[in-house]
């Protein structure tokens, strides 16, 4: 990536293109992660992000703030806007967290088995999600069951951080 950085602390201005390989958050591993980080008044500028993993593609836009001690706001002014989406066949970043999931996919190589859609709004303290998750022909494996559960069709969605299963069948 290339990064370039402008101005004094007072009017800081930070524009970088990032390409990172073998990124990992968490439990989540990717292939690549590309785009480009900006740094102004303040804020973390996110524009054209892209996670790409084994079984997925997820992409974000948006801005964080970015708080240092000097300044004078408390955490809760600082205000949330992100949208990220995804296709993938495999949901690698749930079964990680549930442990009585043991795999969320699907039984054909089909990108856009599960189609995801997560908007965050608010602020860094009281966080508002927003989205929705589409299963077209899903398959979830879990671990007491010895059997999955195929042939998953179904819409959920989070609406002011409610999760609300709108169908689901399987």
């Amino acid at each position: 990536g290339s990064i370039g950085i402008y101005g004094n602390y007072e009017n800081l201005n930070i524009k970088s293109n990032i390409e990172i390989y073998k990124p990992a958050f968490d439990k989540i591993k990717g292939e690549i992660f590309t785009g480009k980080i900006n740094y102004m008044n303040k804020t973390l500028f996110l524009k054209n992000l892209l996670l790409t993993t084994v079984n997925g593609r997820y992409s974000g836009n948006g801005k964080i703030p970015f708080i240092s001690n000097l300044d004078n706001k408390t955490i809760d002014e600082f205000q949330l806007d992100l949208i990220f989406t995804g296709t993938t066949k495999k949901i690698e970043f749930l079964s990680p967290y549930v442990n009585i999931i043991d795999s969320i996919s699907a039984k054909s190589n089909n990108m856009a088995n599960y189609a995801l859609q997560l908007e965050l709004t608010g602020n860094v303290l009281n966080p508002i999600r927003n989205g929705k998750i589409i299963i077209n022909n899903g398959s979830i494996f879990f671990d007491p069951i010895n059997e999955p559960i195929e042939n998953i069709f179904g819409e959920i969605s989070i609406i002011d951080n409610i999760l609300i299963i709108n169908s689901f069948e399987g």
